[in-house]
């Protein structure tokens, strides 16, 4: 059975120095060769790319990367990653916020919030039960506290009335898998400084 481990923490000899965490659709586009008419399959299964460049890591910073990458062993494990270039919601939604409905599937979502005219801005990023999400559309409770937020994700695992919606920059991960096991061979060696390692995962996907 796989596990999850979090991510060596940041700190300033070991932190990115880019960092790219990108939704990516699950959509296909055949082009027929006979009049270029375009056909478009869209699916379910959008997922977060993360990729973490690191330009130096000293000797120690290395070793500590290297021996978290093996036990992931490969595909198999899973980890949480966080955004380092995302620093706050826009928004003012609270930390009170909780899902208002049950088996909520699809690109919106039904919330009931701590108070009126709380807002959650395009941009603005949640985790509910173990999924990352970002809205694509301002949304504001309104009287009765409630509000529907339009998802750039879809809803993957069914979320029910009262789970919380978490808002706080810290609590904010995506739980992925190693892309590029092969990426390890950046780390071999017994060298002073490790340059330009860069480490490519793929949100996990039950």
């Amino acid at each position: 059975m796989a596990q999850v481990f979090d991510f060596p923490v940041f700190n300033r000899a070991f932190s990115p120095t880019r960092c790219r965490f990108t939704i990516m659709p699950n959509s296909e586009m055949n082009i027929s060769r006979l009049n270029n008419t375009q056909t478009i399959t869209e699916n379910p299964g959008e997922y977060w790319r993360v990729q973490y460049e690191f330009r130096k890591l000293d000797r120690a910073s290395a070793l500590t990367l290297r021996a978290f990458l093996h036990r992931l062993r490969g595909h198999m494990n899973k980890t949480r990653l966080s955004d380092t270039t995302y620093k706050s919601p826009r928004g003012t939604l609270s930390g009170l916020a909780q899902v208002d409905g049950n088996n909520q599937y699809g690109l919106e979502l039904n919330i009931v919030a701590n108070s009126p005219g709380e807002t959650f801005l395009a941009g603005d990023r949640f985790v509910c039960g173990d999924q990352l999400f970002e809205l694509v559309a301002d949304a504001q409770t309104n009287t009765a506290k409630k509000a529907t937020l339009q998802l750039a994700n879809e809803i993957r695992q069914p979320l029910n009335n009262g789970q919380p919606i978490v808002v706080d920059p810290a609590g904010l991960h995506a739980i992925c898998r190693w892309a590029e096991p092969s990426q390890i061979e950046q780390l071999s060696g017994d060298r002073r400084l490790y340059r330009d390692v860069t480490l490519d995962f793929m949100e996990a996907i039950p």
